[in-house]
């Protein structure tokens, strides 16, 4: 007779770690899971959870943010981390980016150029 108890499982990976290009997912739905992993290490959780990545269209990343305050005070250190989304992950094909709910134009990125450290 088995001991009642947790059984050890093999086989399985970490999340991120998955080849999603394998498992069955369509293109887009791709992009999105490589998009939100890649944005929650750039950006940290507790920056992730309030600045969410919506889609990239036609290069241009589309953030969503939960509070407009949130939004002015990341207007400085925006730049540098869609710089790094897009140097961590350029199969997104990530050039420029915007706010989705403000006024005014996307911002190009330059994620060749250094980041100045």
């Amino acid at each position: 007779m088995n001991k009642p108890g947790p059984r050890r499982a093999s086989g399985f990976l970490r999340a991120g770690e998955a080849d999603l290009s394998r498992v069955g997912l369509s293109r887009r739905r791709t992009l999105e899971l490589r998009l939100h992993h890649a944005w929650v290490r750039i950006a940290g959780r507790e920056l992730a959870g309030r600045l969410q990545p919506v889609r990239v269209l036609r290069g241009c990343l589309e953030l969503e943010c939960s509070d407009p305050k949130w939004s002015a005070a990341l207007k400085a250190v925006l730049p540098g981390l869609v710089t790094g989304l897009a140097r961590a992950d350029s199969g997104l094909g990530i050039r420029k980016f915007r706010i989705l709910g403000e006024a005014g134009e996307t911002v190009r990125i330059n994620p060749q150029a250094g980041d100045g450290s």
